[in-house]
C-alpha cells in the first residue's frame, strides 16, 4: 500500500517468505528486449535492468545496463546473491526518489534441518561501486513444532522529504514443550549518508537476546562489500546461527 502525502511517503511492506522463482517479469539475460527500462538511484547511466537465477550457479544475478549504439546495451553493473534452494524475489523501492528505484531482494540466508531464514537486502550503486545498503534477517526459524524459535518481521518505510525510515516491527516466539511465550519490540533505522547505509535510530520493546544479537549482526554488516556478501550467502553461519541459536 503506498500512502502519499505532502511532505510524508508511506509504504508498507509485508514480509512473510516468498516463491520458489523471482518475479515472472524475470527475463533470461539473453537481450535488449528482455531488459526492463528503469531508472536506478544513483546510477545516471543505467537504462535498463536484467534479472534470473541460475540452477547451476545457484545465484540471482541481476544486471544493469545503458544504451550503446544502434539500439543496443552495455552492462554497467552486475550483482550476484547466492540462493541455495533457488529461492529469490527481487523488488525495486522509490525509497529516495519517486522515479529512481533502489534494488531491493529477498533470499535465502541460513537453510537446512528445521532452519530457515530470509534475508532482505538493499543494495546501492553510487559512483559505480555495488554496495550493500541493509542487510537484515527476516521470518527466522530453528528448532522443532515442540521447542524452537520463530521470529516475525514486519516491515515499512517513511520519507520526511529526501530522508527515508525504515520501520521494523519484531515479534519473536520461543516455544518450548507445551509452552510459548512471545517478545516483541520495534527498531526505527534512518539513512546515513555519510556511511551510505540504513543505521539504528531507536529500538523500544520487550528485553531479548535475539533483539541484541540483531544489533550487533548489523554493525558486523557494516563492512560488507557486494562480493563479500554473495560468499557469506554459501555460508552456514550466515546471519542465522549468529541470531537465533544459542550461544
Amino acid at each position: 500500500m503506498l500512502v502519499n502525502a505532502t511532505t510524508k511517503t508511506v509504504l508498507i511492506l509485508t514480509c512473510c517468505g516468498f516463491g520458489f522463482a523471482i518475479d515472472a517479469k524475470a527475463s533470461n539475460l539473453n537481450g535488449p528486449g528482455h531488459c526492463m527500462p528503469m531508472r536506478v538511484w544513483h546510477a545516471p547511466q543505467v537504462h535498463c535492468v536484467d534479472w534470473n537465477i541460475g540452477p547451476t550457479s545457484r545465484e540471482l544475478t541481476v544486471s544493469l545496463h545503458r544504451r550503446a549504439g544502434q539500439g543496443g546495451l552495455q552492462l554497467v553493473q552486475e550483482f550476484r546473491l547466492y540462493t541455495h534452494y533457488l529461492r529469490a524475489r527481487v523488488e525495486w523501492l522509490p525509497l529516495f526518489d519517486a522515479r529512481k528505484r533502489v534494488l531491493s531482494t529477498l533470499s535465502e540466508g541460513q537453510t537446512g534441518s528445521n532452519v530457515s531464514q530470509t534475508m532482505w537486502t538493499l543494495v546501492g550503486f553510487a559512483e559505480g561501486k555495488c554496495k550493500p545498503l541493509l542487510v537484515e534477517s527476516l521470518d527466522a526459524q530453528t528448532g522443532i513444532s515442540s521447542s524452537g524459535i520463530d521470529l516475525k518481521v514486519f516491515r515499512h518505510w517513511v520519507r520526511d522529504g529526501n530522508v527515508p525510515r525504515i520501520i521494523l516491527t519484531y515479534r519473536l516466539t520461543q516455544r518450548e514443550r507445551q509452552r510459548a511465550r512471545s517478545y516483541r519490540w520495534r527498531d526505527t533505522l534512518a539513512w546515513d549518508s555519510g556511511r551510505q547505509q540504513f543505521t539504528l535510530r531507536a529500538s523500544r520493546g520487550d528485553p531479548h537476546e535475539v533483539r541484541s544479537r540483531i544489533q550487533a549482526y548489523r554493525q558486523k554488516m557494516e563492512s560488507l562489500t557486494c562480493e563479500s556478501l554473495r560468499k557469506l550467502g554459501a555460508d552456514a553461519d550466515f546471519g542465522l546461527a549468529t541470531i537465533l541459536e544459542d550461544e
